[in-house]
């Protein structure tokens, strides 16, 4: 899991298994925005009953997706913050689906460029494409 905001962390499917075991950045929703990564049902709802909402916008890693789905995808975790919430997105391959919608919604939270927003990740996660990351 890699924390890009105090309230802003990326991550897969693993780091949903260890909140289950410890929710230590105190994470209040998830989201997954990867169209072929499924949660069991009993993640689903042991989530639940650790009060964790989900929520899914699947995009794809290697297609083009409709800028409209983009936009969804990307306004979800920005109004979770603005409303206080700890957000955790998740993508099977944290690179690509989950960065690109980490970058946009702190874009626009904090007015920057989604090109700034990635040089910064990169600086914190050095194996970051940000060309992969680009959707």
């Amino acid at each position: 899991m890699i924390k890009f905001r105090d309230n802003l962390f990326l991550g897969d499917l693993d780091d949903v298994g260890i909140l289950l075991v410890s929710n230590k950045n105190d994470i209040s929703a998830i989201v997954l925005v990867d169209t072929d990564l499924l949660m069991t049902r009993a993640a689903i709802g042991n989530l639940k009953k650790l009060n964790i909402s989900i929520f899914k916008v699947g995009l794809q890693a290697n297609a083009i997706n409709k800028p409209h789905v983009k936009d969804i995808a990307c306004h979800i975790p920005k109004y979770m913050i603005e409303c206080g919430e700890k957000v955790l997105i998740i993508s099977d391959d944290p690179s690509k689906q989950a960065s690109f919608v980490a970058c946009r919604a702190i874009c626009e939270l904090e007015q920057k460029t989604i090109y700034e927003i990635m040089l910064e990740l990169k600086s914190l996660w050095p194996d970051f494409d940000i060309g992969a990351a680009y959707l």
